[in-house]
């Protein structure tokens, strides 16, 4: 009886749906930080708050956007599927916003990969080395 219902629960946790709040993918690497209320952020808050509107309204569901001067200059990449509307790829591009804050704090490059969207926002070196090797 003990082992049916050891079974029975194996089924159930194997079974279950991945949660839709949670990403397939994400990438924090810890080598290149900022600080807490330096240019940088500034500039990373404007560019994440800018970045998923426009994504959302365009046609295509594809943004990128620059912003700030260098040193503090960041880019940033925002794509949805193209299947899904403008509300919820901005719905999905608020949560990984979210999710770069809360998950990949203090990072100058962070990855986030929901079902619908994906959202990328680095320095402009880190992001032209991964345009040249395919890295998105």
């Amino acid at each position: 009886m003990s082992s049916l219902l050891v079974f029975l629960l194996c089924s159930l946790i194997l079974t279950a749906p991945a949660n839709a709040d949670d990403p397939f993918y994400t990438d924090c690497p810890s080598n290149m930080n900022y600080m807490r209320g330096s240019a940088f952020q500034a500039n990373l808050n404007a560019l994440l708050s800018s970045l998923t509107s426009a994504a959302a309204a365009a046609s295509s569901r594809f943004a990128e956007k620059v912003t700030g001067a260098a040193p503090d200059q960041t880019y940033g990449l925002a794509q949805c599927r193209a299947d899904i509307n403008a509300s919820d790829c901005r719905a999905c591009l608020d949560a990984s916003a979210r999710g770069v804050a809360t998950w990949c704090p203090g990072q100058k490059s962070a990855t986030y990969i929901y079902d619908s969207c994906l959202l990328r926002h680095s320095t402009p070196t880190r992001a032209s080395s991964a345009k040249t090797t395919g890295w998105w």
